[in-house]
């Protein structure tokens, strides 16, 4: 017993359940698959890493220069503060310190005026004087205020009998220096007379 061919039995205008497979365009390659290899990663070359060393300097220094700029603006500001906190505890309050302040330098400059034909001692030590004399007039809050402090701070027996004694010795000092250039300005000056007085002498006598 034959069996009938099922592609002979089958109504052609009965359509089929199976799709022919056609090939996709974009899955095909030129190449064969076992001849592609990946490359490797190529290396910084030699500009990129000057460049890069180059930044990362640059970089260092913009950030030690923005540190020592801003210790430098620290250092101000603790400086100014300092500075007013000194004004502040020294001047009382109800005391202009200007003009006053430049009245005590006006009368210095006095001082160095009027002693500018002494001798050193008295060229160093008048403007000094002078100013100190003039700020217990002008300003007798902060002079007042000011020779505490130096007394507080300088104000024991051994420290005064040191000043004392340095004063004494440069006074003597200055003493025995004015003697004597004043001792040698008389001798220059008798030794010129004498001399010019035996030139008149000489002059004088009668020519035999």
């Amino acid at each position: 017993m034959c069996l009938p061919d099922s592609a002979s039995t089958m109504d052609p205008s009965t359509p089929s359940n199976e799709t022919p497979m056609v090939p996709n365009p974009k899955n095909l390659s030129i190449y064969d698959e076992s001849q592609v290899q990946p490359q490797p990663p190529l290396g910084p070359t030699r500009l990129q890493i000057a460049v890069k060393q180059s930044r990362e300097r640059v970089e260092r220094f913009v950030h030690l220069s923005k540190a020592h700029g801003q210790m430098a603006v620290d250092r101000w500001i603790d400086l100014e503060h300092r500075a007013e906190d000194s004004v502040r505890n020294t001047v009382p309050k109800g005391e202009k310190l200007f003009p006053g302040a430049l009245y005590v330098a006006v009368a210095g400059l006095a001082g160095s005026v009027f002693a500018r034909r002494r001798n050193f001692l008295v060229r160093w030590t008048a403007p000094v004087f002078f100013a100190a004399a003039s700020s217990f007039y002008f300003l007798p809050g902060t002079a007042r205020t000011l020779s505490r402090r130096l007394y507080d701070t300088y104000g024991d027996e051994q420290t005064e009998r040191q000043a004392r004694n340095t004063i004494h010795q440069l006074t003597g000092l200055g003493s025995k220096l004015s003697h004597q250039v004043e001792s040698t300005v008389h001798d220059a000056r008798a030794s010129l007379v004498d001399s010019v007085r035996s030139l008149e002498s000489k002059s004088d006598k009668p020519q035999k």
